[in-house]
């Protein structure tokens, strides 16, 4: 026998012990958490840590909360019929009001279409017309009140739909 290896003996027959592996305890392992209604079967801050892992960059989970309740509020509102149509009515209303000298904050038939929108809601479209600002160069009291501003700002906004969308969905951006 090498003095440098221990090899244990089973009994005095000096047989080895077979190399049995004790079976591992739950939680040792990634499939032990697939437990999820998602795309991966984890939770999205998993997913999000596991994405950030995958690209060697820092996690920061502090947004992921907020982030997946509000495209989720998002996507549910996108999704109900006549959305689309209402959300292009509102803005169509928002640049008539606009083109007639009107105040958006006080007027009633907007505030109670902006009232029966959810807040989570409203939080994306802001992020969105905020993102389109930024990357057009404008002045931050800018709004897309023209039809021409509207054009300009919608490819900004759709890009950043898209980021936030893969920010709240890590693993679906991942794939």
């Amino acid at each position: 026998m090498n003095d440098d290896v221990f090899e244990p003996v089973a009994h005095a027959t000096g047989a080895p012990i077979p190399a049995v592996r004790p079976k591992r305890a739950f939680g040792r392992s990634l499939d032990d958490f697939r437990d999820q209604k998602t795309p991966s079967g984890l939770l999205p801050a998993e997913d999000k840590l596991i994405a950030a892992a995958a690209k060697g960059v820092v996690c920061d989970l502090t947004q992921s909360v907020t982030a997946v309740r509000r495209w989720a509020a998002f996507q549910v509102w996108q999704a109900k019929p006549g959305m689309a149509e209402q959300a292009q009515r509102l803005q169509a209303k928002v640049l008539e009001k606009i083109a007639e000298g009107a105040d958006l904050e006080t007027d009633p038939d907007l505030e109670a279409m902006v009232d029966n929108t959810p807040e989570d809601v409203l939080e994306v479209i802001e992020g969105s017309v905020n993102f389109a600002r930024a990357m057009l160069g404008e002045a931050e009291d800018w709004l897309p009140t023209t039809p021409d501003d509207v054009a300009r700002a919608a490819p900004h906004q759709h890009e950043y739909f898209r980021r936030y969308g893969a920010d709240a969905q890590p693993f679906i951006s991942l794939k």
